[in-house]
């Protein structure tokens, strides 16, 4: 459930601010560049790695700053996350900060073991890369042979490994030409092996913020249009398997016909999402860009709070970015479009009564007489 700092933010953004009052309510922290996938619409995986990563002691200090500034969720991604030595250390000291937390892996890596401490970390989410519905077509695009065999596996032990459904597990897929033929499929796989939901977005051609496609390779408006006509019969035959708002499936078109008319729709970054780098640079976006400052130089809230991160965030709110239209940002910039400042305090309402009646329980448990 939403805090009650974090739905005064969303009030402030709806109602056109560019200063928030609490952290992010969404930090991705590409914990690492080291990729062993070979995907043909990343370019991560080409850079060296870093050999300014944020030590595991930085590590800590930054996710309790992140805690103590309101932050709610933290994605541990890359790069693959799992080549971090020191990832469920990590992991599990963000689980002890009160975070919640999400994995975005290939799964190459996710053994029976990895899928144990996954589990044993308090792990939330997994978001598995599943980019087709069979080795042919999955492993040509991750780049690397034997790759759909291991996710396979790797939904098998998180399943037999987790408990009470936690976590939960997700397919991410990256839909390009080479499988927006295999959409359909994809999904049907993805509900056969009973993962909990999917999250798809367009391959994008930014090839300056690690995302290029060859020419052969981006999707084009016959594909995405059949793409739409899949997608509204799947939703309908799995309605509950969709995990994003079907407004932002709906704009697939519009992003490749007329990608302007998406600015409507006021962009979240670098005020309810940021990321940060694994040298520990924040971004108010992997694609917008602007650099709001390093967490080895200044703490979190000072950078999050500065002249700078304002500047960004009235600049963002003015149209002034690169467009995209990934998952990461895309559904929630569209729900937040509408929804009405009510229905806002409404979750601060029940947020602060809840929070009442915890006090009031234990006020009343330590002045009962015994």
């Amino acid at each position: 459930m939403i805090r009650a700092s974090q739905a005064l933010n969303l009030l402030r953004f709806c109602a056109g601010s560019y200063k928030p009052r609490a952290g992010p309510l969404k930090v991705n922290w590409n914990v690492t560049n080291l990729c062993n996938s070979r995907c043909k619409s990343c370019e991560r995986w080409q850079r060296p790695k870093d050999k300014n990563e944020l030590t595991t002691e930085e590590g800590y200090l930054l996710l309790r700053q992140l805690a103590r500034n309101k932050v709610a969720d933290i994605s541990f991604s890359g790069g693959e996350p799992l080549l971090r030595r020191d990832i469920f250390e990590l992991v599990t000291f963000a689980k002890q900060q009160g975070l919640r937390i999400s994995l975005d892996t290939n799964g190459s890596l996710l053994t029976r073991s990895v899928a144990q401490q996954i589990c044993a970390a308090g792990i939330d989410r997994v978001y598995l890369s599943l980019n087709g519905a069979s080795s042919g077509v999955h492993d040509e695009l991750r780049g690397v042979a034997g790759s759909f065999r291991k996710v396979m596996e790797a939904i098998t032990f998180l399943q037999k490994e987790r408990v009470n459904a936690t976590p939960q597990i997700f397919s991410n897929v990256t839909i390009s030409k080479e499988n927006v033929h295999n959409f359909s499929q994809i999904v049907e796989l993805a509900y056969k092996r009973k993962m909990d939901g999917m999250t798809f977005h367009l391959a994008h051609n930014i090839g300056e913020k690690n995302f290029h496609l060859s020419e052969k390779s981006a999707p084009d408006l016959r594909d995405v249009s059949r793409l739409q006509r899949e997608i509204d019969i799947m939703r309908r035959k799995y309605p509950s398997f969709f995990l994003d708002d079907p407004r932002y499936y709906g704009n697939f078109t519009t992003f490749l016909e007329n990608p302007e008319k998406l600015y409507k729709y006021r962009c979240i970054a670098g005020y309810l999402r940021c990321d940060i780098e694994s040298n520990g640079d924040v971004l108010a976006c992997d694609v917008a860009g602007y650099h709001l400052g390093n967490v080895r130089i200044d703490s979190f809230k000072d950078i999050w709070y500065s002249e700078r991160a304002n500047l960004a965030r009235r600049r963002i709110r003015e149209n002034d970015h690169p467009l995209c239209w990934l998952n990461c940002i895309g559904p929630t910039n569209v729900m937040l479009h509408d929804v009405h400042p009510l229905r806002i305090l409404q979750l601060v309402h029940s947020s602060l009564l809840r929070k009442t009646r915890r006090l009031s329980s234990v006020r009343g448990t330590i002045l009962e007489p015994k």
